[in-house]
């Protein structure tokens, strides 16, 4: 149903909101709505090329995308998620302008076996993007499964994949730092893997 709600101000959160198609792939069709207070009696965000919208205005958009943003294997998005804005760990701030970074751990498991942490990489956003996907020009370092530690980062400039040791926006740097939590991380990941969630 893309029915906008009566009072859509009383329905969306006082804060920066984040939406996605839910069966898209890559951050393909991700925003970011900055939010910028309330203004006319209002409230409002903005997105990334300046537009401010009201509360009703934004979930009208998010309705319309939802029956007929394309997706990448041709077919049309049929569900927005919309959310608060997730923010970084303190200790990671300096390894994004501001998009939410994420770590994607891989896990295997034999049938019936335990389950084998084999990889994990960290990945940051660059510039004003939503996300941190490879679409939206985001890089990617491999994480160091006993400390937690990053490698250095590669980005992709056209078809090739560059080294990056200093975020392009923040001039931090990205070898040798701690991804705090990361013991706990890879536990709660295995639980999932197990099923235990």
């Amino acid at each position: 149903d893309c029915a906008v709600p009566d009072d859509p101000a009383g329905s969306l959160p006082a804060c920066d909101l984040f939406s996605k198609p839910s069966d898209a792939t890559g951050g393909h069709g991700t925003a970011r709505w900055r939010y910028l207070g309330e203004r006319g009696g209002a409230r409002r965000w903005a997105t990334r090329d300046g537009r401010e919208w009201t509360a009703g205005e934004l979930l009208a958009e998010l309705a319309l995308l939802s029956r007929t943003l394309p997706l990448r294997d041709g077919r049309r998005s049929r569900h927005m998620l919309l959310q608060r804005c997730l923010r970084n760990h303190r200790d990671l701030l300096p390894l994004t302008p501001g998009a939410l970074c994420t770590a994607r751990i891989l896990t295997w498991r034999e049938p019936g076996g335990r389950a084998r942490t084999l990889l994990a990489a960290y990945r940051m956003a660059v510039g004003d993007a939503p996300a941190d996907n490879f679409h939206f020009g985001g890089m990617m370092a491999p994480v160091d499964l006993a400390t937690g530690r990053l490698g250095v980062a590669v980005r992709r400039l056209g078809h090739v994949l560059v080294p990056v040791e200093r975020h392009p926006d923040t001039g931090a740097t990205i070898p040798d730092r701690q991804l705090p939590y990361w013991p706990e991380a890879l536990e709660a990941h295995v639980r999932l893997a197990l099923g235990l969630g």
